[in-house]
C-alpha cells in the first residue's frame, strides 16, 4: 500500500529472539525462561528459550525503512536473541521485507499468517515486544484495537498479557498533524506501550523525504530501549509486525 509523501516506507515484520543465557533475576509469569522451544530453526539443533521478544514492523509505504529490519535482527541476535521475524503478507508479496536475508540472519521462518488447522506452532511465545517501523495507519488500527492482520492480532494480545512492548514509529510531518496520529500515541503509551516518539527519541520527517530517513532509521534505538523496558533480563524473542 502506498500512503502520500511516503516514499519507501519499510513493511512490517515480526521476530523472536530467545536469550541462550540463565538470567538469575525474577521473571514475571510472562517471562518464563525453562520452557523449550517446540519449533527448529531451518537448520541446526533445537533452541532452549529463556526470554521471547517479538518485534513487529508494520510499516507498508514505499518510504519506510522495512527491508533494513535485518539490521535489527543481527543486532538482537548478537546479543543473544533467538529472532523469530513476522511479516505481512503484503509486505512479503510487494517485495518489501527480503525474506531469505531475514531468514539467515535469525535462523527461524519468516511468518505472516495464522496457522492453518492442525498446524504446529513454530516459535516460542514472546517475552517481549518490539514494533519498528510503526506506521500511521498501523499505529491507529493498533490504538483501536483492529486486529484484521496475524501482525496486528499479536499486538493485540502482547499489550493484553502486558509484555513489554517498545514501538518505533515512521511517519511525516503531514501525517502527524491529524489529530488520530497524536492520539493513538497518547492511547498506546496509557496502555504500558513504550512508544520512541518525540525529542530525544524518534521525530516526524518532513513530506517527501521518508527516503532520505531510511539510512539512518534508529533500530539500535529500539532494541536498547527494549533492555530497559525489560529489565535486561535476558532477550528471546522479536516479531516484525505486518500490518497493511
Amino acid at each position: 500500500m502506498h500512503g502520500p509523501d511516503h516514499g519507501h516506507v519499510p513493511h512490517p515484520a515480526a521476530v523472536h529472539a530467545a536469550d541462550h543465557r540463565t538470567a538469575s533475576t525474577a521473571r514475571t509469569a510472562a517471562l518464563k525462561a525453562t520452557a523449550p522451544v517446540t519449533s527448529t530453526p531451518p537448520s541446526g539443533p533445537t533452541r532452549h528459550r529463556s526470554h521471547s521478544l517479538r518485534i513487529s514492523s508494520p510499516g507498508t509505504y514505499q518510504a519506510a525503512p522495512a527491508s533494513p529490519v535485518v539490521r535489527l535482527v543481527e543486532a538482537a541476535v548478537a546479543e543473544g536473541w533467538d529472532v523469530c521475524v513476522i511479516a505481512t503478507t503484503a509486505a512479503e508479496a510487494g517485495g518489501f521485507v527480503d525474506v531469505p536475508a531475514l531468514e539467515a540472519a535469525s535462523g527461524r521462518s519468516v511468518r505472516s499468517g495464522w496457522r492453518r488447522v492442525g498446524e504446529e506452532k513454530r516459535n516460542p511465545p514472546p517475552d517481549a515486544v518490539i514494533v519498528a517501523s510503526l506506521t500511521m495507519n498501523s499505529v491507529n488500527k493498533w490504538a483501536a484495537g483492529i486486529a484484521d492482520t496475524y501482525a496486528l492480532g499479536l499486538l493485540a494480545e502482547a499489550v493484553g498479557l502486558g509484555l513489554p512492548v517498545v514501538a518505533l514509529p515512521f511517519w511525516s510531518t503531514a501525517l502527524d498533524a491529524h489529530p488520530a496520529t497524536r492520539r493513538s500515541v497518547r492511547v498506546l503509551r496509557d496502555l504500558g506501550v513504550r512508544v520512541l516518539y518525540g525529542p530525544g527519541a524518534w521525530e516526524p520527517h518532513a513530506p517527501g523525504t521518508g527516503g532520505e530517513q531510511v539510512d539512518g532509521y534508529p533500530w539500535g534505538l529500539a532494541l536498547r530501549a527494549m533492555g530497559e523496558a525489560s529489565g535486561g533480563v535476558g532477550r528471546r524473542c522479536v516479531s516484525h509486525d505486518p500490518t497493511t
